[in-house]
This record gives C-alpha cells, sequence and structure tokens, in this order.
C-alpha cells in the first residue's frame, strides 16, 4: 500500500491579461469576463466552488468575482484570445503562472 501526501502537486495561479491592458491589480478584474479552461481548477475557482479536500492544503479566497466565465477547451486558446487584446471575445484569463508569463 502506497501512501501519499495530503499535497504532491502545487502550481501557482496567476490572471493573464493582454500586455495593453489598463489591469494593474486582480481587483480590477470583479464583474469582467475571465476565461479557463472547462472543468479545471481554475473554472472552479471563478464559479467560487472550488473544494480540495486534502491534508495541508493552503487556505484560499475567492478574491475576484467574475461577471461572466467564459469556458474554454484549452488553456492556448484562453492565451489566444487575450493575446488579440481588447475588442477578442475574452481579454483576460486564470491559468496557472507558468503558462500565464510567456
Amino acid at each position: 500500500m502506497l501512501s501519499f501526501p495530503g499535497i504532491y502537486y502545487f502550481t501557482p495561479t496567476s490572471f493573464a491579461v493582454h500586455e495593453d491592458s489598463p489591469v494593474q491589480d486582480k481587483l480590477e478584474l470583479n464583474g469582467a469576463r475571465i476565461c479557463a479552461t472547462t472543468a479545471s481548477t481554475y473554472e472552479l475557482y471563478l464559479q467560487q466552488d472550488l473544494e480540495i479536500d486534502a491534508v495541508g492544503t493552503p487556505p484560499f479566497e475567492y478574491d475576484v468575482v467574475p461577471g461572466e466565465i467564459s469556458s474554454m477547451k484549452d488553456t492556448s486558446t484562453c492565451l489566444n484570445d487575450v493575446r488579440l487584446g481588447a475588442g477578442g471575445w475574452c481579454d483576460r484569463c486564470l491559468t496557472s503562472a507558468p503558462v500565464g508569463q510567456i
């Protein structure tokens, strides 16, 4: 029998916006349309329905309440929309920090 720790994988999360976006703080994203991959922890966070039932899980708060969640099939699709900037389908994305910093 194997015994795994409560957390065996952790990736920081970040909001990605277009480089020309006036957004400087995540709180400015309240009420905005934000994309996330379908059925991901990112989407569950935006839906305020994320529950991680594991020993050692750090507490988290729902700092951002989107006006609309745009569910995309994958992160590339979300980030492509962000790349298009203002006027695109969705110019804000919640994803892993390493991916969002590309």
